[in-house]
């Protein structure tokens, strides 16, 4: 991963949102030809194609290395798990971010088009590992965060899509993994309230996607 984070734009446009996934640099790979834990490069010079580059004589500076086109990604899953990586982030892609970016809009009176992008990013995870986040990221109060991990029931699994920004900080939905797609069900929206101006801001916008997703918005 980069070092430091830089815009990726879906699509070229600010306002479809920062893909916090673009600061993949590189990914290691195990070749019976060449041996484990090679590292391969990730190379986007055709928007169509995925290349990656991976050095054959991985201790050698100059060494020979080889270019190749990644046609699929499989990714193995548990069977109760029923979303995939390629529905989050179609999901957060083409709903929620302009869900998301449209209140930001009208709060601050400013057209979509000259937005700041709003970054994103996803995942899947245990329910108990959620509930440790919550409690170790400060992801709500003190007092909050021990009464979501003491009485709010997650699923075994957990599909959650964060949103960061300077302009309202970080917030995640949460997604019940194990309904069937397109019937999706929302968990709820995890957002710490606060008193200053992204805090407010943090608020309008998650109450209103909980009412879009029609789930609970907990602060």
């Amino acid at each position: 991963m980069r070092a430091t984070h830089v815009p990726c734009f879906v699509g070229g446009s600010q306002v479809a949102g920062d893909d916090s996934s673009g600061d993949l640099k590189a990914i290691y790979v195990h070749d019976d030809r060449i041996g484990p834990y090679r590292r391969a490069e990730l190379k986007f010079t055709n928007p169509n194609q995925l290349l990656v580059t991976i050095k054959i004589d991985s201790h050698d500076a100059s060494g020979k290395t080889e270019d190749w086109i990644i046609r699929h990604v499989l990714i193995p899953l548990h069977p109760k798990i029923r979303i995939s990586f390629n529905d989050l982030r179609t999901i957060t892609q083409e709903w929620l971010t302009p869900e998301v970016q449209k209140v930001v809009a009208g709060v601050r009176n400013v057209p979509l088009d000259r937005l700041e992008a709003v970054q994103f990013k996803y995942w899947i995870e245990l329910g108990q590992e959620y509930s440790g986040r919550v409690l170790k990221e400060n992801l709500l109060g003190d007092d909050e965060a021990i009464e979501f991990c003491k009485s709010f029931v997650l699923p075994r699994y957990v599909g959650v899509i964060r949103y960061s920004s300077g302009l309202f900080g970080d917030f995640d939905v949460l997604m019940d993994t194990t309904s069937p797609r397109p019937n999706y069900n929302w968990i709820g929206v995890v957002a710490r309230r606060g008193g200053d101006e992204p805090g407010e801001l943090r608020h309008v916008i998650a109450e209103y996607i909980a009412e879009c997703c029609r789930c609970r918005y907990l602060q």
